[in-house]
């Protein structure tokens, strides 16, 4: 077989790894983005009631406002974890989350009609 016919085998196993893994790749994320169709589509996912796991991410796609705006409003400033739950949020400012989540309802309804 000669020197230069190993390189070309070696080459086509790379490039049929390479097209393997595209694949994979390829139907991992059109999966996710299916799921997330599917998820965020459903009528039930839409103006949710606050609960405490909810991220403000979460509440922002609920609800349908830009989640920058939402963190400015509610003065989180740019955090570099955004899977703080409600929760969380709550506990660290040493609030009940009933009285947190009104808060944040309030602040939800005036970004909806500045947005309106």
């Amino acid at each position: 077989m000669g020197r230069f016919g190993k390189n070309r085998e070696r080459n086509r196993r790379a490039a049929r790894w390479l097209l393997g893994l595209s694949l994979a790749a390829m139907v991992f994320f059109a999966v996710r983005l299916a799921a997330d169709m599917v998820y965020w589509n459903d009528p039930r996912h839409h103006d949710q009631q606050l609960e405490p796991w909810m991220t403000v991410g979460y509440v922002a796609r609920s609800w349908d406002i830009d989640r920058r705006s939402l963190r400015e409003a509610l003065e989180l400033g740019p955090a570099p974890d955004h899977k703080s739950s409600l929760g969380q949020l709550a506990h660290d400012r040493n609030m009940e989350f009933d009285a947190y989540a009104e808060d944040v309802m309030q602040t939800i309804l005036q970004e909806k009609a500045e947005a309106e």
